[in-house]
């Protein structure tokens, strides 16, 4: 996931605790974006070409170990089930990110970054689990 990700440095932590910690929850709470053990977490949206805006939503941002040619549904859904677990994790280490997001929405994507970008290759939400990848 790279960590200029919405136009910034993105705060890594891999500790729930600490000065550290209470940074990051801070910056999260702003729009901010942080790495928490290499997920993204934000709650800040890109809609069209606009400005980014601060939703209601949690986005958990996922980088696939996978190319995409070699990803699948199955794997896909492996790698956000996996991010749920961790964000779950999260919540128990955390009172105050789970207080943070109590409410919340969550989306999750899962992404392949390039290097000069990255492509969106499946979601999952409320709404269900979504594979986006088209093979060309």
């Amino acid at each position: 996931m790279p960590e200029h990700y919405l136009w910034g440095e993105a705060l890594a932590v891999d500790e729930a605790a600490g000065q550290r910690w209470q940074a990051a929850l801070e910056i999260l709470a702003e729009g901010g974006y942080i790495l928490w053990r290499g997920i993204g977490l934000t709650l800040r949206a890109h809609i069209g070409k606009g400005r980014s805006r601060i939703r209601p939503r949690l986005f958990v941002r996922v980088s696939s170990a996978w190319e995409p040619d070699l990803l699948t549904p199955l794997r896909a859904e492996a790698e956000l089930r996996h991010a749920q677990a961790e964000l779950q994790e999260l919540k128990t280490e955390s009172p105050d990110f789970a207080r943070l997001v109590s409410g919340r929405p969550v989306c999750y994507e899962l992404l392949h970054d390039y290097g000069m970008g990255s492509v969106l290759l499946a979601t999952s939400s409320e709404e269900g689990f979504e594979y986006r990848w088209k093979r060309v």
